[in-house]
């Protein structure tokens, strides 16, 4: 995708910004330069986002301090290459790109106005999900372990937040998708591991996304964890 983009035409100056981060990338855009914002996009991903994404990899990367110590060269490059990848994701993953925007827009809809319902279903498992971010007040309050503290100005001072009954409508849109895909894993998690009991596999760790077994069960667990995602993801589609 990033080929694709690069490709492209430029005008000047920003030819001389993407030579820059290509001779930062020793000619090539890889993985690890992409990967975090790809990545971050179906959890609500902003423009802004990306950018401190993107800041984050220039940093490790600009061993040689080609841009480090030019601010508005380094922010013109970085803002460069977030608008081209985030180009190069809608056109080459563009079926979940279409999700996101068609969740993000379910959002926006269904909380138009000064609707105060969350959003609910049922994930693949069987369990209600909700999501239900309300909008915030937030107090300053000084306070002290007793009332001398504060006649002698040793209390401390503290921010109190207050949900109120009202949607943040952003926060709805930005964390739907999120909870859809939280939803899908989990459930692909509770089946490959009940059934995985059921084949007599009784020890078995997983990390968010990444399962493991005994080896001699990896063969059970590969087989198992295909069948179950192909499963879920037929049915649910």
């Amino acid at each position: 995708g990033l080929k694709a983009e690069r490709r492209r035409p430029f005008n000047e100056p920003d030819a001389s910004l993407a030579r820059d981060l290509l001779h930062i990338a020793g000619g090539r855009i890889d993985r690890s330069a992409v990967k975090p914002s790809v990545m971050a996009l179906p959890y609500g991903l902003t423009d802004s986002g990306m950018r401190d994404k993107l800041y984050d990899w220039l940093d490790d990367a600009d061993e040689g301090a080609l841009l480090r110590d030019d601010r508005e060269r380094r922010t013109a490059a970085v803002s460069l290459f977030a608008k081209h990848l985030k180009a190069a994701t809608a056109e080459h993953i563009k079926g979940p790109v279409r999700v996101l925007d068609w969740l993000q827009g379910l959002a926006g809809a269904t909380n138009a106005g000064e609707a105060t319902r969350p959003i609910r279903f049922t994930s693949p498992a069987g369990f209600p999900v909700v999501v239900d971010y309300r909008k915030t007040t937030k107090k300053r309050v000084t306070a002290g372990v007793c009332k001398w503290d504060l006649k002698e100005g040793r209390g401390h001072d503290f921010d109190l937040v207050e949900f109120v009954d009202k949607l943040d409508i952003g926060a709805q849109k930005m964390k739907l998708a999120s909870a859809v895909g939280a939803s899908l894993d989990a459930a692909c998690l509770m089946e490959t591991a009940l059934r995985l009991r059921a084949a007599g596999v009784t020890a078995f760790n997983h990390i968010h996304d990444c399962y493991g077994a005994h080896a001699a069960n990896m063969a059970t667990l590969a087989a198992i964890l295909r069948d179950v995602f192909a499963g879920i993801y037929e049915r649910e589609d």
